[in-house]
This record gives C-alpha cells, structure tokens and sequence, in this order.
C-alpha cells in the first residue's frame, strides 16, 4: 500500500483513548478502505 503517515496529533490522541479506554482505533486511510472492498468483490 505504501507508506502512510498520519498526523502526530491523530496519533496523540488514538494513544490517549486507548489510555483512557483500552480500547483500541485502527487508523486507515480512505484509500485502505476502499482497497479492502475492492478486494472483497474480487475473492
């Protein structure tokens, strides 16, 4: 898929609700999204 970065300020805050919460985000891009589905329709 390539390299994604994300924001250090998305990733601070997935870190502190995990924290808060321990539960866990996932980030994805909307590109990741669409690729699973089109991945999906292809099996």
């Amino acid at each position: 898929m390539g390299n994604i970065d994300y924001s250090d300020d998305a990733l601070r805050e997935i870190e502190s609700f995990f924290k808060r919460s321990r539960k866990v985000i996932v980030a994805l891009t909307a590109k990741e999204i669409l690729y699973e589905q089109i991945a999906k329709k292809l099996v």
